[in-house]
């Protein structure tokens, strides 16, 4: 008996589905009421199909259900066909149970490993920014936000909103890498990568072979793959001609904005249960926002560290000896409690402190300053407008 699209939807959205939250709450708006003007203002001024164009819309949550079908516990290939470019099967026309099965296995080892890799890197650099003094990390905030009182911070303290931030950043990479096997699925969407971004998604599926698949957990065996991502998120957040149409970050910002809009019954993305979820539904699009803003100056700062050039090599030693002498022994699998370590009276006035905090500042600047039309510098100007709109309530 052929079960419809229809019927196969509801078997993975119904009540009974149980998503990869185990505490999700599944009662959060997607939106504050008051933040619409906000979000609308921004999803015109975007101009882009993901944006405005209703089959491009359709097209993006259809092909949102097929990732979700194909990589959850009980995939389906009634809600997620046989698209590959590369496909396994026997040569005939119609897709095998087996070939099905072996299909989706791939499709769910590979987000899964993905998503480890993801968290492992995240994690890796959230520790480094846990021993940056605090003078260095006010800067960073002012940078986004002028005259903010408080210092970027790590998540590591806070486990559960730290994986649902780390969420934006995998369900961007892991859908990206599951339509780009697909044939023509991510122009359909809007989505015209360069040949340079579509060799990057394309190297993160090859690592993961390099480094045989390792699943969330597996500390230090996935060191190929958290390279190849780092590679594809510096890329974008340093994207000098990106636009609507050819960066992924901005365009998955979009697909979350228009999505927080869309009270539809097939958009997934921002509301309802849909089986192991790679997006939590107790997040609004301003947390969403957060989460890009958070760890877009976490990536930054570790591309920073890349990219600075000292006049002499003892100023590297200097900082890295002084980073090193923070105590980040409280950093367990699952985050800690932050010890209280009481004022951080680091000056951070030799040449080597001054010549560093000034090219941090300037790499933030460039890549997330509000008043740029970078990705972030859009998204940046996103956030502070929904901060202000909230402000305006209070």
């Amino acid at each position: 008996m052929t079960v419809s699209y229809g019927s196969a939807l509801a078997a993975l959205t119904g009540p009974s589905a149980t998503t990869q939250w185990q505490d999700e709450q599944l009662d959060v708006p997607p939106r504050d009421m008051r933040s619409i003007p906000a979000l609308k203002a921004w999803l015109a001024d975007s101009r882009c199909p993901a944006a405005r164009d209703p089959s491009t819309w359709s097209a993006i949550k259809e092909n949102w259900i097929s990732f979700s079908a194909a990589t959850c516990v009980r995939p389906t290939a009634v809600l997620a066909p046989n698209r590959k470019r590369v496909r396994w099967a026997s040569g005939a026309d119609r897709e095998s149970d087996g070939e099905a099965s072996m299909r989706f296995r791939y499709d769910r080892r590979e987000r899964l490993c993905i998503q480890g890799a993801i968290w492992r890197l995240c994690d890796s650099q959230e520790a480094l920014l846990e021993r940056w003094p605090e003078k260095i990390r006010l800067g960073m905030n002012r940078v986004v936000e002028p005259g903010c009182e408080n210092p970027v911070a790590s998540l590591m303290d806070n486990f559960g909103k730290q994986r649902r931030f780390n969420s934006i950043w995998t369900a961007m990479i892991c859908f990206l890498v599951y339509c780009n096997a697909e044939e023509g699925a991510l122009q359909v969407m809007g989505l015209h990568l360069s040949e340079d971004l579509e060799e990057d998604l394309d190297e993160i599926v090859i690592a993961l072979l390099h480094d045989g698949y390792p699943v969330p957990g597996r500390d230090g065996l996935s060191d190929a793959t958290e390279q190849e991502v780092s590679r594809f998120i510096n890329n974008i957040l340093t994207d000098k001609d990106a636009t609507p149409e050819t960066n992924p970050l901005l365009w998955w910002t979009i697909i979350l904005v228009r999505s927080s809009l869309d009270m539809g019954p097939d958009n997934f993305i921002s509301s309802g249960r849909f089986q192991s979820n790679i997006l939590p539904m107790d997040l609004d699009i301003q947390q969403r926002i957060e989460g890009i803003v958070h760890f877009a100056k976490v990536f930054l700062l570790d591309f920073a560290i890349c990219t600075w050039e000292p006049a002499a090599a003892s100023q590297q030693l200097e900082v890295r000896s002084e980073l090193n002498v923070v105590d980040n022994t409280w950093i367990g699998e699952y985050g800690g409690e932050r010890p209280n370590r009481g004022p951080d009276n680091r000056a951070c006035t030799s040449p080597a402190w001054k010549s560093i905090s000034a090219h941090l500042n300037r790499t933030l600047k460039q890549y997330m300053g509000p008043s740029s039309r970078t990705p972030m510098g859009q998204i940046v100007s996103l956030r502070n407008a929904l901060l202000a709109q909230a402000s305006a309530y209070r």
